[in-house]
């Protein structure tokens, strides 16, 4: 074998795995370019985790590191393999009880394994939106909404214990089939109709009654 030959075997074995930097990206399409040793490729698409009836999609952004695999040391047949940590964007976690997805709006969905927490932070001004047919949360010992502010828009059936501590106030009408205690005071419009009310024109004792005080 020629020194010639030699050494284009060696550098198609040196391209066959290139590390560069996401140059462009290509949504629409699913490509990329790449800057490798201060070239830029072509577009090439990248690795994904699925890719058919079931389908995962996470575009590698400008600036992102990765690794080009480059079949017989050739460019136009690479695919991209994303990604690789750098200084400009480090490992988001430093714990191997954490999985951790960051986003570059600072939104973040961690998994902690050795607390068996799971933790969606959605960044300042984000939403959560869950679409289905039917939705079931099973909590073994309770649900708690820390919200300023709940609002159910169809009907609600509390099959439990209804608890309230702070007050209730609505509109329409109401229908209670059942007993009724009241402890504290009792108002219609305003008027008391509660224990210790009284009523005009009315003589303790007497069966006459009057309007209500």
């Amino acid at each position: 074998m020629n020194a010639y030959a030699l050494a284009e075997i060696e550098r198609l074995l040196a391209n066959l795995i290139r590390v560069g930097t996401v140059a462009a990206l290509d949504a629409p399409a699913a490509r990329v370019t790449v800057d490798v040793g201060g070239l830029t490729t072509d577009w090439l698409p990248w690795i994904a985790g699925r890719a058919g009836a079931t389908r995962t999609w996470s575009a590698p952004r400008p600036g992102e590191q990765v690794l080009v695999l480059v079949p017989y040391g050739d460019l136009a047949q690479a695919v991209v393999l994303p990604a690789l940590y750098q200084d400009a964007h480090p490992a988001p976690a430093a714990s191997q009880d954490i999985e951790r997805i960051t986003y570059p709006d600072g939104s973040t969905v961690d998994y902690d394994s050795a607390q068996g927490q799971l933790t969606v932070t959605v960044a300042a001004a984000g939403r959560v939106i869950v679409n289905c047919q039917t939705a079931t949360i099973n909590a073994a010992d309770s649900v708690t909404l820390a919200t300023p502010q709940t609002t159910c828009t169809g009907a609600l059936t509390v099959q439990g214990l209804l608890t309230w501590r702070a007050g209730m106030i609505g509109t329409g009408d109401a229908a209670i089939a059942g007993n009724v205690a009241v402890a504290g005071g009792l108002s219609n419009n305003g008027t008391n109709v509660g224990a210790g009310h009284r009523h005009s024109g009315v003589e303790q004792g007497k069966d006459t009654s009057g309007p209500v005080l």
